[in-house]
């Protein structure tokens, strides 16, 4: 039995781990120079840092976060979090709920009016949310705390409004205990989201260390440069064609490519699957990687823009990670800024782009007048998988098709799952074992 993976992000070549673990042939079909996917880090000019932003290591399954650690081995820094959200040329504590002495008296009173509220209607049985992500952050933090961060934020970071969102990747955001949004208010020390307040990151490679340390051993499986044109049967086998016409011959397939790639590239693929994988969207992800000689806020681990002028969501700071992404005397800055595909911010020239980032970490007062040492910018298509309203009925279509003719899915992009790192381990280890 020889099987194909396609894709060599981290969940492909986790599959590959696992496959070799238990002795079964396979290829990694990975459609650029290099695996790793969102994992990529750019070392130039005495700098690190990851392409699609700060990824950091964490997670609640010990066992997925141990394995993590060992791929690291020495090479890794444990760091605790110092993150702040900009908010009305305040600097709060994060996350928001937890840091609302930070505001005005008439904002906290607005919050926690709001969170109060909340709990009184649900608890009366009053009436109840729909399952969009607008009402389900109004049952739950508040009207307040909705309405001054956490909708701008997520429409922001969306491009979408939330009332359009499914609520089916909300595991990632803990209900906030209620002492502790009432200790908050009244400026009593608390800290939210437990599993990121420690965290680790490797001294030396950026993120991209972690698929570098599992794809090692496999390198004999992977073909890079594979770009997935054509996927077909014949008999019981499956051969899977690229750009250049080059073509392969296996007997399963895990998929962790784009849905909507994955479909179009079958031939045989029903109007109605097709139709389905039509709905799915996408975002973008454009990254601004700054190299200064000053940081006028130099204990930061990442920063949250809210804001509507500002270009990013959010403001990372990888010196404050590990003392080797930057040469001495230097610090290392990464911008994060989500867009549709094709939208302005997409199709932005490089120079405009930072710029427009140099200006507003001037105007929040990140980086004064500091001397630009390094400057670039990234590019990612497919970086974060849009949960619309809709799309678990699609995926219900497209799964069972692909169910039916042995294709396996997995992944943040395979299953269309907004997943983190920990996550696309824990289902690459958890996918079916094929079949002989």
């Amino acid at each position: 039995m020889k099987v194909a993976i396609l894709g060599g992000g981290l969940t492909g070549l986790m599959l590959g781990h696992r496959l070799q673990e238990v002795d079964v042939k396979f290829d990694i079909l990975e459609r650029s120079p290099s695996c790793g996917g969102l994992l990529g880090s750019l070392e130039e000019d005495g700098f690190t840092f990851d392409k699609c932003g700060i990824h950091i290591i964490f997670s609640t399954d010990k066992s997925i976060l141990s394995f993590m650690q060992r791929l690291l081995g020495e090479n890794a820094c444990k760091t605790r979090r110092n993150t702040k959200i900009y908010f009305k040329n305040r600097f709060m504590k994060y996350p928001f709920e937890n840091g609302l002495h930070d505001l005005s008296k008439e904002d906290i009173f607005t919050c926690l009016h709001g969170f109060v509220y909340s709990i009184l209607e649900e608890r009366s049985g009053g009436k109840k949310p729909g399952d969009n992500l607008h009402d389900w952050l109004v049952k739950t933090f508040g009207s307040g705390i909705s309405n001054l961060y956490l909708e701008p934020y997520n429409r922001k970071i969306w491009k979408r409004d939330p009332r359009t969102l499914n609520t089916g990747w909300i595991s990632r955001i803990p209900r906030p205990p209620v002492a502790d949004v009432i200790k908050s208010a009244l400026g009593i020390h608390t800290e939210g989201y437990a599993p990121h307040q420690v965290f680790w990151y490797p001294k030396k490679g950026g993120i991209q260390s972690i698929p570098n340390a599992i794809a090692a051993p496999l390198h004999e499986h992977i073909s890079t440069g594979f770009d997935v044109q054509g996927i077909s049967r014949e008999g019981s086998r499956w051969i899977v064609t690229n750009q250049s016409g080059e073509s392969h011959e296996y007997d399963a397939i895990y998929s962790t490519i784009p849905v909507k790639s994955l479909i179009s590239a079958m031939e045989d693929a029903p109007e109605a699957v097709m139709n389905a994988s039509k709905h799915l969207q996408h975002n973008s992800l454009v990254t601004v990687n700054l190299g200064i000689d000053e940081c006028l806020l130099d204990d930061l681990t990442w920063l949250y823009l809210p804001q509507k002028e500002y270009i990013a969501h959010k403001v990372g700071f990888p010196s404050n990670l590990s003392p080797s992404v930057a040469p001495a005397n230097a610090n290392a800055i990464t911008a994060e800024i989500t867009c549709k595909p094709g939208s302005s911010a997409w199709m932005m020239d490089d120079r405009h782009l930072i710029q427009q980032v140099k200006t507003d970490l001037k105007d929040i007062g990140i980086i004064g007048d500091a001397r630009t040492l390094y400057a670039r910018v990234h590019r990612r298509e497919h970086a974060y998988v849009v949960p619309l309203l809709g799309t678990r009925s699609k995926l219900k279509t497209i799964e069972a098709y692909l169910d039916q003719v042995g294709i396996v899915p997995v992944g943040r992009f395979g299953e269309h799952q907004y997943l983190n790192m920990d996550g696309c381990i824990k289902h690459a280890l958890e996918a079916p074992l094929p079949r002989a």
